[in-house]
């Protein structure tokens, strides 16, 4: 079997930094954190030179490589770990997760309240799991499930979605995108 890993625009294989800059920009995401997956191989190389690039915008993280040593049950005891200090849990891929019903995943919204039930809003952080998750939506629909849904406050939707990783990854001065209106609006 053939899975599409990637949105069917990167037929070259390739997301550069210019490309995940783009696409922050139209869903007016002012900064990221780039985390790394196993199954694209160890990136830290490149990842240095793009916070180099754009260190206003980028944050990295290092491929953490887990050893058999450490083993939980279930996402609950992985969200526990929030209750340290210094400890925070972001969510790309919840889209995937959930992806069997759909936008506006109203089970991934809930699966977020249950987490903020066990650690606080506080230590939790929003995450589009770009570029792969842009095969059956778009980065915009990625954050649009959170501040659309009427399950969230709106302090919780500003926490999850921009405070906490601004704090915890220390943006600063970030830059106000503006919205870009697209053909279908």
């Amino acid at each position: 079997m053939i899975r599409q890993m990637m949105p069917a625009y990167m037929d070259d294989g390739c997301n550069n930094v210019e490309r995940l800059i783009a696409n922050m920009d139209f869903a007016q995401v002012n900064g990221a954190v780039v985390t790394q997956e196993y199954i694209d191989g160890n990136q830290d190389e490149y990842l240095l030179e793009c916070k180099a690039k754009y260190p206003d915008r980028i944050r990295i993280c290092s491929l953490y490589e887990e050893n058999d040593n450490f083993r939980l049950d279930g996402w609950q005891k992985q969200i526990e770990l929030a209750c340290n200090k210094n400890v925070y849990v972001e969510s790309s891929g919840i889209t995937w997760l959930f992806n069997s019903e759909f936008y506006p995943y109203p089970s991934a919204v809930d699966a977020i309240l249950e987490a903020k039930s066990i650690c606080g809003m506080e230590k939790l952080m929003w995450g589009s799991d770009y570029p792969r998750t842009m095969t059956a939506i778009t980065y915009r629909m990625s954050q649009d499930f959170i501040t659309k849904s009427d399950k969230m406050t709106e302090a919780d939707k500003k926490l999850f979605l921009g405070e906490n990783a601004k704090n915890f990854y220390r943006f600063a001065d970030m830059p106000d995108i503006p919205y870009t209106v697209h053909m279908a609006e």
